[in-house]
C-alpha cells in the first residue's frame, strides 16, 4: 500500500515541487540548454522549437505552443487584467507586460530632477547644465571677443566664426556668412523690413 502511494500522481507532483526548492532542474533542452523541473515542462518547451502550436485562439486563430501562453493571450479578447502594477495600479492581461511597463518606474527612480523647475534627466552632468538656465550663468566664454555661453558646444560652434572663412557677405548690412544660402535669407529679411517700411511711410 505504501509503495503505491509513493507511485501515485499526488507523490510524483510532490517530488516535482521539492525539486524547485532544491534547485534541481534535471530536465535539459538539447536545442538551447534550458533546463526544468520535470519532463512535461520540458516536452511543452520543445515546441517552440519543431514549431509546434496547437493550441489556437478561438477568436483570432493566434496560435501557441503552450497551453498557458493562449490562457493569457485570450485575456486580451476577455478584457481580463489580471496583473496590476503595485506602484501605480495600472492593470495587464499578461506578465510579459507588467514586467515591460514596471521598467517605466525604474527609469523615473533613476532620473534627476531638477528642483526649481521639475525637469528630469537620466544624468547629473545633464542637470547641472539644465540648472545654468535658472542661474543665468554662462562659464564658457570666447577668448577672441569675448562672448559667454552656457553649453560648451555653443562656444565651439561659435568660435568657427573666428576660424572660418566668411564666404558670403550681405551687401545691405554686412554681415558675413559661411555660404550663400545664409546670405540670401539676410538679404530677402532686409528687403521684406525695408519693403514694409516704404508701405508704412506711403500711407
Amino acid at each position: 500500500r505504501t509503495q503505491e502511494n509513493a507511485h501515485s500522481p499526488a507523490m510524483s507532483t510532490l517530488r516535482c515541487h521539492k525539486r524547485v526548492h532544491a534547485g534541481q532542474r534535471p530536465f535539459s533542452c538539447a536545442e538551447c540548454g534550458m533546463t526544468f523541473t520535470n519532463k512535461s515542462i520540458l516536452k511543452t518547451h520543445e515546441r517552440v522549437h519543431t514549431g509546434d502550436k496547437r493550441y489556437a485562439c478561438e477568436d483570432c486563430l493566434k496560435t501557441f505552443a503552450q497551453y498557458d501562453s493562449l490562457v493569457q493571450h485570450r485575456n486580451i479578447h476577455l478584457g481580463i487584467r489580471p496583473h496590476k502594477c503595485e506602484e501605480c495600479g495600472k492593470a495587464f492581461s499578461d506578465r510579459s507586460s507588467l514586467r515591460k511597463h514596471k521598467q517605466v518606474h525604474q527609469s523615473v527612480r533613476r532620473m534627476f530632477v531638477c528642483d526649481e523647475c521639475g525637469t528630469a534627466v537620466k544624468c547629473a552632468s545633464t542637470l547641472k547644465r539644465h540648472k545654468l538656465i535658472h542661474t543665468g550663468e554662462k562659464p564658457h566664454t570666447c577668448d577672441e571677443c569675448g562672448s559667454s555661453f552656457r553649453q560648451v558646444s555653443g562656444l565651439y560652434t561659435h568660435q568657427r566664426v573666428h576660424t572660418v572663412e566668411m564666404k558670403a557677405k550681405c551687401d545691405q548690412c554686412g554681415k558675413a556668412f559661411r555660404d550663400g544660402r545664409s546670405r540670401s535669407a539676410a538679404t530677402n529679411a532686409v528687403e521684406n523690413f525695408v519693403g514694409k517700411t516704404s508701405e508704412g511711410r506711403a500711407t
